[in-house]
């Protein structure tokens, strides 16, 4: 980042660059948002799933809490491994395990 000072105006000198990352930065926390936010809606559904599949409210809640458990466990290592081997090896491993669960379910 490069400033230019004039007469006490300080202005960027990279804005275009600036501009476009803005935005890439808006559009990638909303949609995170969004993931978190159907994770957090999963007490809406509840009743729905219970009456469509006949399962009950413990078995619902059950599976929902084992879900989180795993999820911060994983959170934990994957944070772990990120710093020892790098993001975007271990995002790359994450993305082809989802592929792999999502082409299997």
């Amino acid at each position: 980042m490069r400033f230019r000072v004039s007469n006490k105006n300080a202005y960027y000198t990279g804005l275009q660059s600036f501009s476009f990352y803005s935005y890439l930065i808006i559009i990638s926390a909303s949609l995170i948002n969004m993931a978190i936010g159907a994770r957090a809606a999963f007490g809406v559904f509840f009743e729905p799933m219970a009456g469509q599949f006949g399962w009950s409210s413990a078995a619902i809640s059950g599976t929902f809490s084992i879900s989180m458990i795993v999820e911060g466990v994983i959170s934990a290592f994957s944070g772990w491994l990120s710093d020892r081997i790098g993001t975007r090896v271990v995002l790359t491993f994450a993305g082809i395990i989802t592929g792999a669960c999502f082409i299997l379910m």
